[in-house]
């Protein structure tokens, strides 16, 4: 006896479209006392807002890395009017991790690193925040690309200034873009899958209706911080090409992340982490790093350095000095060709 089962629908209905909208209470200001100021985003619900806002309130304890770096350096605000775009996935844990780049001074703008990651009451409670984010879970591949580029679009028509990836998509996007308005035909050439031509189309759109904007935005751009392996792999291509165009910091393999991953990152059961890199734009100075990764702290923690997915990072610093395990500032960082950074 054969039964048919419903299937939920992927993407969602009613997606929020961007628009200009002022959230506030009756006395026109928001839960935490500041005047409401319009913000674009792109949402599934609004209303679980407040259900992200409690899962955020209890995330904070859980990340004492960013906690401490927002107790520190809030005051100091080293990333004031700093234009920050974050291509990450859209959890809780990643809604800390905005919310502690605003605290520094940063503006931000954000979108997922994937079309089924995103946790929609995190996306919820950041766009009621007032921050501009564009994600929610069931995104087709035509509305992550449109996401990426609203991400990527500042006020004003600028671009990033630091760009927080996952993945390699807003360096991708950039690049592209940039080499199209250098000349390049790529955009004009067969396409090995369907997200290739739907990259493609976008660029054709935006070169037709904003000529030069990817030159605009590589000329205040300073730099990438990317934390998967795949797109670390993209960026050393990219510089033994000499085509990287921002110095870049290797998250992926960094001491540092080992450390915020399996000492002093949150303790849920996948071990899964928001990535931080905060830059002083006149220095390069690393203030503070807190990663994303898949082990479990239990088991880092019982010192056996091997994670569900295999060899712990933490095992990459058992050569190092005392002193050098105990230091959070080694990164690696890979420099595009001609630069002295």
């Amino acid at each position: 006896m054969s039964t048919s089962v419903k299937l939920p629908r992927s993407r969602p209905t009613g997606v929020s479209k961007p628009r200009s909208i002022k959230i506030a209470g009756a006395n026109g200001k928001t839960g935490n006392g500041k005047i409401a100021t319009p913000h674009e985003f792109k949402v599934k619900d609004l209303t679980l807002a407040d259900w992200g806002r409690k899962s955020i309130d209890i995330a904070q304890h859980e990340m004492p890395g960013l906690m401490s770096i927002r107790r520190k350096y809030a005051p100091q605000k080293p990333l004031k009017g700093v234009r920050i775009t974050g291509s990450l996935h859209m959890t809780i844990e990643t809604a800390v991790l905005i919310e502690t780049l605003r605290d520094l001074g940063a503006s931000v703008r954000w979108a997922s690193c994937n079309i089924f990651s995103t946790q929609d009451h995190a996306a919820a409670a950041i766009a009621k925040a007032g921050v501009p984010v564009f994600a929610w879970k069931g995104e087709t591949l035509e509305e992550y690309w449109d996401c990426t580029l609203d991400a990527v679009t500042h006020p004003g028509n600028q671009g990033p200034q630091l760009v927080v990836d996952d993945g390699g998509d807003v360096t991708l996007l950039i690049h592209k873009g940039y080499q199209l308005e250098e000349g390049e035909t790529w955009v004009n050439s067969a396409s090995s899958s369907h997200e290739e031509q739907v990259v493609k189309n976008l660029l054709k759109r935006v070169a037709k209706k904003r000529p030069g904007f990817w030159h605009s935005i590589v000329k205040d751009w300073r730099g990438v911080s990317e934390e998967t392996t795949t797109g670390v792999h993209r960026l050393y291509q990219m510089k033994e090409a000499g085509k990287l165009l921002v110095p870049a910091i290797n998250v992926n393999d960094s001491v540092t992340k080992s450390k915020f991953d399996n000492l002093y990152g949150c303790r849920d059961r996948e071990g899964r982490r928001a990535g931080v890199r905060v830059e002083r734009l006149d220095t390069r100075r690393i203030l503070g790093l807190h990663a994303r990764c898949r082990h479990t702290s239990r088991q880092s923690r019982s010192g056996t350095g091997r994670g569900r997915w295999g060899r712990c990072h933490a095992s990459n610093s058992q050569g190092l000095s005392a002193r050098g395990r105990r230091h959070l500032g080694q990164l690696d960082f890979v420099q595009p060709r001609g630069t002295g950074c």
